[in-house]
Formats: C-alpha cells, sequence, structure tokens
C-alpha cells in the first residue's frame, strides 16, 4: 500500500512546466496526460482505504485494546497528511478538487477505522466475559461428566445486528451432547438437529426479516442460528425427555449466572422454549420480575411481557414459546402478532 502512495506522490509532483522524468527532456506531464491526474486521484482514494483497513486488520491480530492503536492510527494518518500537503503545492483548479475529496475520503477512513476497532473491542470484551462465565461455570459443576457451554454462536454476526435485533433463545438442556453447544452449532450441528433448530430458525427469521419460512433448506438454518445466542438452563446434557426438577434445580442453584449470562448479551428479545417451565423460572426465579405477563387474547395466542431488568436503559421482550422440538409451524406466524402488537416489526 506504502509503495502505492509513493508511486502516486511521484505522479502527483510533476509540475508544469519542466517537470524532468528521467529519459525525457522537458516534459510537460499535465500536458501530455491530462487525465493522469484523474487517475492518481483515483488511486490515492483507493490506497487511503486500503491504509485505513490495514490499521484494523494490524489491530485485530494483535489484540492490541490500549492508546498504543491510537499512536499508530495517528501516525499513518501523518504520512498521508505529508501526501496531501505534497498535492496541495499544485497549482490550477484540479488540485481544489483532488483536496477537497482527498479530505473527504480521509476523514471517511478516520471514521470507519474508529468505528470497526469500536466494535473490534467489543466483540474482544464479549468473548473474554463469556470465556471467564462459562470457565467459571465448569467449575461448579465439575463433578459431572460433561460441561455444555453456550452462548453466542458467530461473534461477528451478533456485533453486525440491527438494533433491537439481538435475540436470546433460552432451553431447558442438550440432548446427550458432548461439548460445547455453540460449536455444535456453529459448525452446522447434525443430520437430525434440524428437528430441534427448525423451528429455532423459522421464529429468528421472523424477527429478523420480518417472513415466513413454510420449508427450511438445511443451508439457511445453518446460517439463521449463528445470529442468534442460546442458553440452556442447564448446563449438562440430559437424555431426550427433560426432567422438569433436574432443569429447576439446575437453574436455581446456578440463578446468579444466568441472570450475569443473560445480561451479558443485553438482549432486545428473549424466546423462551418450554412454555411456563423455563418463562416462569426466567420470570420468578433469575430477575424475580414484577413485569405482569401479558395473557394470550384475540390477537394472539402467546404469553409475553415486557422487562426493564435484563437491559439497563432498555426494555426486553420475553415471549414464551414451546420446546422447538415439538412446536408447529404456526407458532412462528403467532410470533409475528406479537412483534407486530409489540412494534418490533
Amino acid at each position: 500500500v506504502f509503495k502505492k502512495l509513493s508511486c502516486i506522490t511521484i505522479l502527483l509532483q510533476a509540475k508544469s512546466p519542466g517537470f524532468d522524468i528521467p529519459g525525457k527532456i522537458g516534459f510537460d506531464f499535465r500536458k501530455q496526460h491530462p487525465v493522469v491526474g484523474k487517475l492518481a486521484v483515483a488511486d490515492l482514494l483507493k490506497a487511503l482505504q486500503q491504509v485505513a483497513d490495514l490499521q484494523v486488520l494490524l489491530f485485530l491480530a494483535a489484540h492490541i485494546v490500549d492508546d498504543v492503536t491510537l499512536v499508530h492510527h495517528d501516525q499513518a494518518v501523518a504520512v498521508l497528511d505529508g501526501i496531501l500537503h505534497v498535492v496541495g503545492d499544485h497549482h490550477g483548479g484540479e488540485t481544489v478538487f483532488l483536496h477537497d475529496a482527498v479530505g473527504k475520503l480521509q476523514h471517511l477512513c478516520r471514521r470507519r477505522g474508529v468505528e470497526r476497532r469500536s466494535v473490534l473491542i467489543e466483540q474482544q470484551k464479549l468473548r473474554r466475559d463469556e470465556a471467564s462465565l462459562m470457565t467459571e461455570w465448569q467449575t461448579r459443576w465439575a463433578q459431572s461428566a460433561c460441561f455444555n457451554a453456550d452462548g453466542v454462536v458467530d461473534y461477528e454476526r451478533w456485533s453486525a445486528l440491527p438494533d433491537r435485533k439481538h435475540i436470546v433463545v433460552l432451553l431447558k438442556e442438550t440432548n446427550g451432547l458432548h461439548g460445547s453447544l455453540v460449536e455444535f452449532l456453529y459448525h452446522g450441528g447434525s443430520k437430525t438437529y434440524y428437528r430441534t433448530w427448525n423451528n429455532v430458525a423459522r421464529w429468528a427469521n421472523m424477527i429478523l426479516n420480518g417472513t415466513y419460512w413454510k420449508f427450511v433448506p438445511k443451508s439457511s438454518l445453518d446460517d439463521m442460528v449463528r445470529n442468534i445466542a442460546v442458553v440452556n438452563l442447564k448446563k449438562c446434557p440430559g437424555g431426550a425427555i427433560a426432567s422438569s426438577k433436574a432443569v429447576r434445580q439446575a437453574a436455581r442453584q446456578d440463578a446468579d449466572l444466568l441472570k450475569c449470562q443473560i445480561q451479558l448479551y443485553e438482549p432486545d428479545i428473549i424466546l423462551t422454549g418450554g412454555w411456563g417451565l423455563v418463562s416462569n423460572i426466567l420470570h420468578d426465579e433469575i430477575f424475580a420480575d414484577d413485569a405482569e405477563w401479558i395473557r394470550p387474547h384475540e390477537e394472539t395466542a402467546l404469553w409475553y411481557y415486557k422487562s426493564s431488568l435484563v437491559c439497563t436503559g432498555k426494555e426486553t421482550l420475553v415471549v414464551s414459546m414451546p420446546h422447538p422440538n415439538r412446536a408447529a409451524k404456526n407458532w412462528t406466524l403467532e410470533l409475528e402478532k406479537v412483534l407486530r402488537a409489540t412494534g418490533r416489526l
């Protein structure tokens, strides 16, 4: 990138009349090639963008989260400023246009660089906090034969979600899974995981895109589940039929960690899969919420409420859904009614 900037600088230093290029005596660069200036501008703009992107990549690779990145960024901008000063020394109307265009792009590159660094910092913090929480959890369950870590499936997707579209799916436990539920979902699940996760994908698609999937292709399922965070009340695997007593006991034991995990994600919408068992544990025991449930009525057949205890400064919509493995497709349409009634669609 910096080689390209150097070449462009040489081109832009071609002053008329009589800028000497090796092998050419008295060669008037601007007169002979009036379009080169414009081409050089285009190349410079592209190079500037690459420099901004390079700063972000270097930041990510080094995991730098202190003021050193700002110093490095300022140094890169200083180099670019030097090139802009050379451009400003030229005479003619084109240089005014060039200076304005490059100045605007420089501002854009700086802003985009800051925004990307901010997103990356948030991603890194979320990863660290979640990993720390899972470590503490696993220590608490050290006597268990297996521990199912869960949470955000794809950090980049999660950071890129629009406002009011961050979804936490709260379930009971895994069915005999060994290892991380997040890794399981991120890498495409299994041949039969659609039996549970097809409906989760339908729900997420309705929230994110406002459309109903009658049929869910495997590729769409694999892609959609990467937009959510999934939390199980019980972090140790169970069987095909969950024991309500075991799930409730685990949730009560880990209520403090469950509350921390859910609040960590600052969700806009929580979908509880398992009707009253899961939703009541969330409402009554994890958050001890006094928000009133809105009962099913003419507009919707689902129970839901709005909580102010999950996130600071915003309401979180909590919808009680059936277990996705046993849910009929039409519950997605009932979810749509709740989303529209609460202004989420």
